[in-house]
């Protein structure tokens, strides 16, 4: 996931006395920048090899997913707040909060899920898309999905789909627009390649907290130009969207020589 974006465990920012936090998605703070943030406050600038709308790790910034997973790969409550399996393991109901919001203002109906569900499962290789016999909303706040066969893990399946409104993916399932009910919201992106996230005040999960209020995402495909815009302050941290560093580890002495901390 992402929120996991910001807790990665190796990562390169410029250094002074200043700090920021973040919430990760299993409620641990993070220093994500320990850091010489060189923009005005509470300005994340983060440099990146993929241009955001091509980032798995972006993306989990501005969308959630159905369920998530813990450590031992057991289905954990996200948007899909609770169920019920039949013994067989080819019904299961699926209650869900009524109170998200996508960051276009529509909110997230039986409609929607039932569409991400029956759409998400192959665009996003779950193997309950085989087995997928329909999907109906019984009410508000409740679905049902039925399936042809036993199937034990659409629950972990679901951690894999991200929200999107009802016919927002085209025909080869790509997305149409950045329209999550993630944390941030998508803005825009610059001609200068930086795409820019906003963050979502109207937030469902009250128990996230940040003081980043923007994230400017720099795709910056060159590493040595990457390095230049660490050195500079054009960006501040580098790693956080690769889950590693994205640049030899023969630089890490050149950084530690002008104040760049490795973490």
């Amino acid at each position: 996931f992402i929120i996991m974006f910001l807790i990665l465990s190796l990562i390169i920012v410029s250094c002074t006395n200043k700090s920021k936090e973040v919430n990760s998605s299993d409620d641990k703070k993070s220093k994500v920048a320990t850091a010489d943030i060189r923009t005005e406050d509470n300005v994340l600038n983060v440099g990146s090899i993929k241009d955001f709308k091509t980032s798995k790790e972006g993306h989990s910034l501005i969308f959630d997913s159905l369920t998530r997973i813990d450590h031992l790969y057991k289905p954990i409550p996200w948007l899909v707040t609770k169920w019920e399996i039949s013994k067989d393991y080819m019904e299961y109901d699926l209650f869900y909060n009524t109170n998200v919001k996508f960051h276009d203002g529509t909110m997230l109906t039986g409609d929607a899920l039932k569409y991400n569900i029956e759409t998400g499962g192959t665009i996003n290789y779950c193997s309950y898309s085989y087995v997928l016999d329909n999907v109906e909303v019984v009410e508000d706040g409740h679905l049902k999905v039925k399936l042809n066969a036993p199937y034990l893990y659409l629950l972990q399946d679901l951690s894999k789909i991200p929200a999107v409104p009802k016919d927002s993916l085209d025909d080869k399932g790509n997305k149409t627009s950045l329209v999550g009910t993630g944390p941030f919201k998508f803005v825009e992106t610059t001609q200068a390649e930086i795409s820019i996230l906003k963050k979502n005040d109207d937030y469902w999960d009250k128990n996230y907290k940040t003081d980043i209020d923007t994230i400017n995402w720099h795709a910056i495909a060159d590493e040595q130009t990457r390095k230049l815009a660490l050195e500079s302050g054009q960006i501040d941290v580098l790693g956080l969207t690769e889950h590693y560093i994205s640049l030899p580890y023969s630089t890490i002495y050149d950084f530690k020589k002008i104040r760049i901390t490795i973490l």
